[in-house]
């Protein structure tokens, strides 16, 4: 979910999808804890990277075929091999489930009968630089801690508070593949693809900003080129009333609210909780 908050485009692209070829002007593909993967798949990911397109895996990605065969898809994208991982303790109430623990932590049954224990952040410390800018960011985890072992050309962008990498980028061909060790916490994992979309320079015409100009990680929006001028909209999705403002470089002479058809301050726009805001900018 934190890639809505980016002010960029993005779109669900299935296996199948993935297995013909990834098109369209994809630059970042993340895989989100996809833990059976078929390895034409797999293969077709590693392409993708392979050509100039950058991957993000986050646990426990990659870990088995649509057979469950345990695969090394994580070795070979990734240059990484995970040596251990601490998962939380799941309980399971009245409506017994299906379990797969003792591997990847992967579970199925009744979700509102389900409760996670024991679940405790980790810390990980940057040596600011790749990714992060020269910048020295930390970053919370939350639930799985994988222990892994990088590969010689592959560069460890963040680490436990251990030294062990939790961060790791791996060149491959002309793209770039990202693996993190752990998943992140909401908010840690928002900064991680802030950092993300700027290093790879994707476009975000109009980014949402609070008033005192600071990036907010609970509004949804996008911008398009609409009539000679620009469409955006914003939801307001933060369980509260909030004002915000449009940073942007576009030359703005006037910005209309449409639902309402008037002309609004693009430096004061107020979004209630749960709504949407529709603004044509000129």
């Amino acid at each position: 979910n934190t890639l809505l908050y980016q002010d960029v485009f993005l779109k669900i692209i299935t296996e199948k999808q993935i297995a013909e070829k990834i098109t369209g002007g994809t630059k970042i593909l993340v895989v989100p804890g996809a833990v059976n993967i078929p390895e034409n798949v797999a293969k077709k990911i590693g392409e993708f990277a392979a050509e100039g397109g950058t991957v993000v895996i986050v646990p426990n990605s990659l870990m088995y075929d649509e057979y469950n065969r345990k695969k090394d898809y994580i070795k070979e994208l990734a240059g990484v091999e995970i040596l251990q991982m601490t998962l939380p303790r799941i309980k399971v109430g009245k409506e017994q489930a299906d379990t797969r623990t003792r591997d990847d932590g992967f579970i199925q049954g009744a979700i509102s009968d389900m409760e996670l224990q024991n679940v405790s952040k980790t810390r990980i410390s940057t040596p600011g630089k790749g990714l992060f800018g020269g910048e020295t960011p930390s970053f919370d985890g939350l639930g799985v801690v994988q222990k892994i072992k990088a590969g010689k050309d592959a560069e460890i962008l963040g680490s436990f508070e251990d030294g062990s990498p939790a961060i790791v980028l791996n060149k491959k061909g002309k793209g770039k593949v990202y693996y993190l060790a752990t998943s992140l916490e909401k908010n840690s994992l928002w900064k991680f693809f802030d950092y993300l979309v700027k290093s790879e320079k994707l476009d975000r015409l109009i980014q949402i900003v609070d008033k005192n100009g600071k990036r907010i990680n609970t509004v949804e929006s996008r911008t398009i080129p609409y009539g000679g001028g620009y469409l955006t909209y914003i939801v307001n999705l933060s369980g509260g009333d909030i004002a915000v403002k449009l940073d942007t470089k576009l030359p703005m002479k006037k910005v209309t609210e449409l639902i309402s058809d008037e002309t609004v301050n693009p430096a004061d726009i107020n979004v209630k909780k749960s709504r949407t805001v529709i603004l044509k900018v000129e």
